[in-house]
């Protein structure tokens, strides 16, 4: 194998993990969607932390976690634009921290989308299964979950990166060092092997003279 294609299967391998974590991250939450659809249809209410966490079937036209449940159009629009958009992103990434927070980030945007447009009342406007109560808080699902801690990863990543999770900064950096401690041994070791009377050409003269 050439450096070059061992350099692309690296760069291929975070794109790998992070469109294999999305698809996980949209079966699971549509899956969990179709159980809630089943076992909560009938109005019940299951406890699962007393009344601080219980399952409990909604269907909401606004934004994650029940929010904006009058502007369904809208949140279809956004949804639509980073269901297209991240896929380009995530190919251009080479930190596979980094992307595999965005694929799940995909992956929740993804499967909520999916319910804007197979869901009642109509294309664009399908209300998305939430059915996780956090006490009298909020109903979500586990779309809502990928879509906050993928996010709150990427800020992690961010902040501890100095980037944007490419690690080339970084990379870079050490380069940059390699470079200078590289040329610092080279001048060091020229400067040892210099006699300390001078050069050979300024030694012969000396002799010459003498």
């Amino acid at each position: 194998m050439t450096t070059e294609e061992s350099g692309a299967g690296r760069r291929r391998g975070p794109v790998v993990a992070a469109f294999a974590c999305a698809l996980v991250t949209l079966a699971v939450d549509q899956a969990s969607k179709q159980w809630a659809l089943d076992a909560l249809g009938d109005g019940r209410t299951v406890r699962v932390l007393g009344r601080f966490l219980t399952f409990t079937l909604h269907f909401n036209p606004g934004a994650a976690f029940s929010f904006g449940t009058g502007a369904t159009w809208v949140f279809t629009a956004v949804s639509c634009a980073v269901v297209l958009a991240l896929p380009f992103v995530i190919a251009r990434s080479r930190s596979a921290p980094w992307a595999i927070a965005l694929g799940v980030v995909w992956g929740g945007a993804a499967g909520n989308f999916a319910d804007r447009l197979v869901r009642e009342p109509g294309v664009g406007r399908g209300h998305v299964v939430d059915f996780i109560g956090y006490s009298d808080w909020f109903v979500g699902n586990v779309a809502d979950i990928a879509l906050v801690g993928g996010i709150l990863a990427l800020l992690a990543i961010s902040f501890f990166d100095g980037g944007d999770g490419s690690g080339e900064r970084g990379g870079d950096a050490r380069s940059a060092g390699g470079g200078e401690t590289r040329n610092g041994s080279q001048s060091d070791g020229d400067l040892g092997r210099i006699p300390a009377g001078g050069t050979g050409a300024q030694a012969g003269e000396d002799g010459g003279d003498g």
